[in-house]
């Protein structure tokens, strides 16, 4: 009989469902067993609400399910908890009384249904209210909560639920002239939540409550103003049911992103709903040169609880979106795919040798949108046109060049973004996120002007050398990378704070020519995967008045954990920086080298999550720490923030 392998994880839940769980340490028990039964079980408690959180994996090809059993540490008695189907890898036992211990074991149930060998048992206990110390009911409130004005009458909710334990939502109300009243109440799991019947031109007022049957109101407020009657302020666009001969409502919406766009005047709003955008006959699928203006920008964001697709065509699109001369825009909520599966290596290099001939040439000429396309790209073709971008919400992914890239520009904010796959294929040295070239639109030296928080960027890559300066080896493929901010005389302030950079080819996060610059609560992981561009996880080349602080830098072992070069003022403090064959201390104080930052994971829904016991934990110095975490969660949850771009709970 084929031997069942199954390892046992077991955390208690205390970060929210939607979001990464929390981490995992773990004890061993039950090493080999005869055959058939599981072994290499694994477990690891940690203090939170009263829950558990199970995760396994399974490769016997005769097992028809899994039985989770409990008891309490001493009883004889195993209590079924639950039943899962074969494809199951995790569940989450719910209702455990504080600062008791029990047991859990799994049964792997055969073909034929019937009960296999259970797995070694494995015990945890529930932590007392002294260890549960975070503050669950701020960090369980309805997350990126937006109210979206639909059309004069009505306004459009959405949020992200992150609670695992929710009975529903309670929707209320506030309109002048009156107190909070309650208009709705959802079921758990629910999202959005559209109210219909509002004035016109009015200022409304909405909570959005997570209720749990143990009693309690975690709240959410936001406000949105209704449109008046006689002007059209939202214009819709749908690529299956749409026409761009329609007017652009929601019940006869444009058929093209880049038809609404050429009816767009400041202050409006286009709402895209579900589909796949593409245009092939055009240098952009979406080209902006529109500008709104201050306090009135245009919007264009995707319907509230769908994903609409901007995909690029091979050879054709240089860009998903592009923002082209054009002010106070933002993008929100878009999924931007290119097409980097659909070029082989051999056309890449094809490509590749054309751009480094034709880059000799006077006036050098540029190649074809086979791998010279980016998912969204904002440019200052002229200079200061091109300022006050958001750029938020968006998935990018699969692109030959860069993921979201802003040259010449000025007030650009990259948040939220989740951004993979880029880069592999360009020749103009192309990263994930990148800041280049950007220029002073005005004298700000006190406030941030250039902002990327928030962000998930992995598996950036070069694959051949960029050809803008002949280099004859790869250079970048990095994570975030801001870069030559001294063409212009560049004195504005920028921030990189709460990212997670991961598995890209060239540096996590990397600056070059740049001075004012603020790294931090970031968290990277083995970065530098390509050799020649193996220049640590966060890099300062030519760089001044820098601060890097309270960052998570995890280094390959034949690769540095840092950079140095050519730069002052320079100020790696608070970090905690594990493996890499160098570190190079700058003047900063109290790093913590070599030291285990005790991620639960470094992929899959726990990812990157700080164990119970990490040294990160509580821990950050409090200068500089962001409000929210990477994802949207409130700092500090104890004592203090903790280090790195995820906050532990």
């Amino acid at each position: 009989m084929k031997r069942h392998r199954i390892s046992l994880a077991i955390t208690l839940l205390c970060s929210l469902a939607g979001a990464s769980l929390p981490a995992l340490a773990w004890q061993e028990g039950g090493n080999e067993a005869p055959s058939g039964e599981p072994y290499d079980v694994l477990v690891r408690s940690y203090p939170g609400p009263h829950q558990a959180y199970l995760a396994w994996s399974n490769d016997a090809a005769d097992t028809n399910g899994f039985r989770i059993e409990r008891r309490e540490a001493g009883s004889t008695e195993w209590q079924a908890v639950a039943s899962v189907g074969p494809a199951a890898r995790s569940h989450v036992d719910s209702g455990l009384r504080r600062e008791t211990a029990f047991e859990y074991r799994i049964v792997a149930l055969r073909a034929d249904a019937s009960g296999g060998a259970a797995s070694a048992e494995v015990g945890l206990v529930t932590p007392g209210k002294s260890a549960a110390k975070r503050d669950y009911d701020r960090a369980a409130a309805p997350r990126r909560l937006a109210a979206q004005p639909m059309n004069s009458q009505e306004i459009m909710l959405e949020w992200s639920d992150v609670t695992p334990d929710e009975s529903g939502f309670r929707i209320e109300r506030h309109e002048p002239g009156t107190g909070w009243q309650e208009i709705a109440m959802l079921e758990a799991d629910t999202e959005v939540y559209r109210d219909s019947g509002l004035q016109s031109g009015t200022l409304y007022r909405y909570r959005v409550s997570s209720l749990r049957d143990s009693g309690g109101a975690i709240r959410g407020e936001v406000a949105a103003t209704t449109p008046p009657l006689d002007i059209q302020q939202v214009f819709y666009v749908d690529a299956r049911y749409g026409n761009n001969a329609n007017p652009g409502t929601e019940d006869r919406p444009f058929a093209t992103i880049q038809k609404a766009h050429d009816v767009m005047t400041p202050g409006q709003t286009v709402l895209v709903r579900n589909g796949t955008y593409t245009n092939p006959w055009n240098y952009t699928v979406v080209m902006i040169r529109t500008s709104g203006t201050e306090g009135a920008p245009i919007t264009y964001r995707n319907y509230p609880g769908e994903r609409p697709l901007v995909k690029t065509t091979k050879g054709k699109n240089h860009h998903g979106i592009e923002v082209r001369d054009a002010a106070h825009i933002v993008i929100d909520g878009f999924e931007v795919e290119g097409h980097v599966k659909q070029v082989t290596y051999e056309e890449a290099k094809e490509q590749n040798d054309l751009a480094l001939a034709y880059s000799k040439m006077t006036p050098p000429k540029y190649i074809g949108a086979i791998v010279d396309s980016n998912g969204i790209s904002l440019s200052g073709k002229t200079l200061n046109k091109t300022h006050h971008i958001v750029i938020r919400n968006n998935v990018v992914r699969d692109t030959p060049g860069g993921g979201i890239a802003a040259n010449f520009t000025d007030y650009v904010t990259i948040d939220n973004n989740r951004v993979s796959g880029t880069s592999a294929y360009s020749p103009y040295g192309t990263s994930g996120i990148s800041f280049l070239t950007p220029y002073n639109y005005d004298a700000n030296t006190a406030s941030y002007k250039l902002v990327a928080t928030g962000n998930v960027v992995s598996g950036a890559s070069n694959l051949f050398p960029c050809n803008c300066f002949g280099f004859r080896q790869p250079t970048d493929g990095n994570g975030i990378i801001i870069d030559s901010f001294l063409k212009y005389a560049y004195a504005g302030r920028t921030l990189v704070a709460n990212n997670i950079v991961f598995d890209n080819g060239g540096r996590g996060i990397h600056s070059l020519n740049v001075q004012h610059l603020d790294v931090f609560n970031n968290t990277t992981y083995r970065n530098s995967n390509i050799e020649i561009t193996g220049e640590g996880e966060i890099s300062m080349q030519k760089t001044r008045f820098a601060r890097i602080w309270n960052n998570i830098m995890v280094a390959r072992p034949d690769r540095p954990a840092n950079r140095y070069f050519q730069s002052s003022d320079i100020d790696f403090s608070h970090n905690i920086v594990y493996g890499g064959n160098s570190w190079i201390e700058t003047g900063g104080s109290n790093n913590r080298v070599g030291v285990d930052p005790r991620f639960v994971a470094t992929s899959g829904p726990l990812a990157f999550q700080l164990a119970a016991d990490s040294p990160a934990v509580d821990s950050a110095h409090p200068a500089g720490v962001p409000s929210t975490d990477v994802y949207d969660a409130p700092r500090p949850r104890g004592d203090a923030a903790d280090v790195g771009a995820v906050e532990s709970f």
